[in-house]
């Protein structure tokens, strides 16, 4: 009985002083071929090379005011290009507050090493469970 009331209740400084947790819906994706929403090679290589692999990537999503390159939503992993200008840490910190990986990649590096990413993409999905029905 403590455990439920750890896992789903929250003690809070003002009334009312405990809250009841929801759990989290379940995400529903709809399975389409987005290759043509592609804007750069790289993207264009990292989907296709996903989409061999049985995963569907979504492009260009958008998570709050962030808009993603690449998004495995069910596995909730961002794939998003390193810029100049880019806060990293922070976006991280937003990310991992909605239970979201993020990996940044450089165009340049996906296209002569994309087994490197596609590995990391693995071993995060294995260690996760997807969070659609």
């Amino acid at each position: 009985m403590l455990k439920f009331i750890r896992k789903y209740m929250r003690k809070q400084k003002s009334f009312p002083f405990l809250k009841i947790n929801r759990s989290p819906q379940p995400s529903f994706v709809i399975v389409e071929e987005l290759e043509h929403t592609c804007q750069t090679e790289a993207e264009r290589a990292l989907y296709q090379k996903l989409r061999i692999m049985m995963y569907y990537p979504t492009p260009h999503y958008r998570i709050n005011r962030f808009v993603v390159n690449i998004a495995l939503i069910p596995y909730r992993i961002a794939l998003i290009e390193q810029k100049k200008g880019l806060n990293e840490k922070k976006i991280i910190k937003s990310f991992n507050r909605k239970g979201w990986s993020v990996i940044f990649y450089q165009p340049h590096q996906i296209l002569q090493e994309e087994h490197k990413y596609v590995n990391r993409i693995v071993a995060l999905t294995e260690e996760q469970t997807p969070r659609s029905l």
